[in-house]
């Protein structure tokens, strides 16, 4: 086979070797390494937010991806400041609401 291929299965690297043959002789070996590399996904929690007390605030997750292409899941945490009761509506969606009901900084993580 003139052009050979593979599909990695593991992370790592891989060393595939290159003999030639004329009929009569082997050629020296040459070999390649290629590497095999699972990027991490990108988390994209959305753009700061300014609400009024009282306000349901909706956060937004769905531009974050995986540059591998695996499927996404979801663990937001919220702080939230001294006094409030706020939580999170589902913290493993994609984009979960929560009512921000005392003054003060909201904190979502994803």
């Amino acid at each position: 086979m003139v052009n050979p291929s593979f599909t990695p299965d593991k992370p790592g690297t891989y060393t595939a070797t290159l003999i030639v043959n004329n009929g009569s002789l082997d050629s020296a070996p040459s070999t390649v390494e290629i590497s095999a590399n699972v990027a991490p996904p990108i988390a994209d929690a959305g753009a700061a937010q300014t609400v009024h007390p009282v306000a349901t605030v909706t956060l937004d997750g769905s531009q974050s991806f995986d540059p591998n292409g695996l499927p996404l899941t979801y663990n937001w945490t919220l702080q939230a400041p001294a006094g409030s009761n706020a939580t999170l509506s589902d913290p493993h969606a994609i984009k979960p609401s929560f009512t921000a009901d005392v003054l003060g900084n909201y904190t979502a993580t994803w």
